[in-house]
C-alpha cells in the first residue's frame, strides 16, 4: 500500500500491491513550510497508519535534522516529532532519513530544481557559499530502502540513507550552469555549516543493494534528470 502520489510515491510503486506494507509518502513537500496546518495535516493522516493491523509502516524523515542551519526550523521539528510518533505507536517501521532526492517530477521546492528554474530563467537568488549539500537519485534511495525492506533489515530502526560525500551549493550552481550553458545571477553569502551525518548502517547495505557511489555520481544524476530540460 501506497500513501501519496509524488516521487517517493512513485519510485516506490512496487509496493502498490503489497498488503503487508505501507509506504507512507505523503505530507509537506516543502522543506521551508512555515503554515503549522500543513504539518497538522501530515500528522492526522499519519495517525490512520499507526496501529494497521500489523502491517510495516515506512516513513521518510530527513537528515537536514544533523544542520546546525535548518535542525531548528519547522520541518525538521517536525521530522523528529513523527519519527518519535512512529517509534512510540507503530509496532513494525521502517524511518529512512533522506537528504535531497533528485528525480523525474518538477517540485519546484527541491534545492535542485529551484537553482535550476533560477538559473534557466535568469533570476537572482542567493547562494550559501559554506552550505553542504547531499542529493541522491530517486532510484539509488529506491535500491537502498526496497533492499532493507525485502530482507528485514534493521527492523524497528532509524537509517540515513546519505551520500558518502557531499557538495558545496555553489557546486551544485556551477553543475547546473555547466549543464544550461548560462550564468547563474546569484550573490554569494557566508552562511552553512559543515555537519556529520552517522552512514554505519547503509554503508553495509549500499553494495548489497546495487548502488554505486562514484566520483561524479553528482553530475551524473544532475544530467540524467536536467540536460534534456536545458
Amino acid at each position: 500500500m501506497i500513501v501519496g502520489s509524488g516521487l517517493l510515491a512513485q519510485g516506490f510503486s512496487k509496493y502498490r500491491d503489497r498488503d503487508d506494507i505501507v509506504i507512507f509518502a505523503s505530507g509537506v513537500s516543502n522543506s521551508a513550510e512555515t503554515d503549522l496546518a500543513a504539518y497538522a495535516r501530515e500528522q492526522d493522516l499519519l495517525q490512520k497508519y499507526l496501529h494497521a493491523d500489523g502491517r510495516c509502516l515506512v516513513y521518510f524523515s530527513t537528515c537536514s535534522i544533523f544542520d546546525p542551519e535548518r535542525q531548528g526550523s519547522h520541518y525538521a521539528k517536525h521530522k523528529l516529532a513523527m519519527e518519535a510518533l512512529i517509534a512510540t505507536a507503530a509496532p513494525r517501521h521502517y524511518i529512512f532519513r533522506l537528504p535531497q532526492v533528485v528525480g523525474n517530477i518538477g517540485n519546484p521546492n527541491t534545492l535542485a530544481n529551484f537553482l535550476y528554474g533560477r538559473i534557466k530563467a535568469g533570476e537572482r537568488f542567493k547562494v550559501w557559499a559554506n552550505a553542504p549539500r547531499a542529493l541522491l537519485d530517486i532510484e539509488d534511495v529506491c535500491r537502498i530502502c526496497s533492499y532493507v525492506i525485502d530482507n528485514e533489515a534493521i527492523p524497528g530502526r532509524i537509517m540515513n540513507v546519505f551520500p558518502p560525500f557531499a557538495v558545496t551549493a555553489l557546486d551544485l550552481v556551477r553543475a547546473f550552469e555547466a549543464i544550461l550553458g548560462r550564468q547563474g545571477q546569484y550573490e554569494l553569502v557566508p552562511l552553512g555549516t559543515a555537519y556529520h551525518v552517522d552512514t554505519t548502517d547503509m554503508a553495509a547495505i549500499v553494495a548489497a543493494a546495487g548502488v554505486e557511489f562514484s566520483n561524479n555520481y553528482i553530475e551524473k544524476i544532475l544530467r540524467k534528470y536536467y540536460v534534456h530540460h536545458g
